[in-house]
């Protein structure tokens, strides 16, 4: 299975493009449709295009798709198309290795779509740094209504923006 051409669509009205790095409300290097900057690429990745941009947001969701794909056929229950695009916004959006360890995950498993749903809600924190390197999780307003969109994704199908 892979991620819609809806969910894709989704992603980038959710992202938005840019060409130029920013740093994002995490304090990551940023570029694109949301792709984070790895250390190998600070030098590449300055002033890109939207097809470039494209491409990086394909090359991102790829390792999240082939590895719930993977995992599926172990599942209770298998996900449908609208559920698998839920799931890859929040890992794309996380990153694979936090999605991996979640609760959200553990039910998905279980075959339980329910409480797999309410756990979108829960990811709603960012880290931030503060004096002297003192880290603390903070709720973003970005993300809860980021979160209530991808459970909409996952729970009923809708891919708004």
């Amino acid at each position: 299975m892979r991620a819609s051409p809806a969910l894709i669509d989704y992603l980038k009205r959710r992202e938005a493009f840019s060409a130029t790095p920013y740093l994002d409300a995490a304090g990551k290097w940023t570029i694109g449709y949301g792709h984070v900057i790895r250390p190998h690429e600070k030098k590449t990745l300055f002033n890109i295009t939207e097809a470039q941009a494209t491409d990086l947001l394909d090359r991102d969701c790829d390792p999240v798709e082939l590895y719930l794909d993977a995992i599926q056929p172990r599942f209770k229950m298998r996900l449908n198309q609208h559920q698998f695009d839920g799931c890859v916004s929040l890992a794309f959006n996380i990153g694979l290795g936090a999605f991996e360890k979640s609760t959200l995950l553990k039910y998905l498993r279980a075959g339980d779509h329910g409480n797999a749903a309410a756990e979108f809600d829960r990811w709603i924190f960012i880290t931030k740094t503060g004096k002297g390197g003192l880290k603390r999780k903070v709720r973003s307003r970005g993300l809860m209504n980021r979160r209530r969109m991808d459970r909409a994704i996952f729970e009923r199908g809708e891919y708004a923006a």
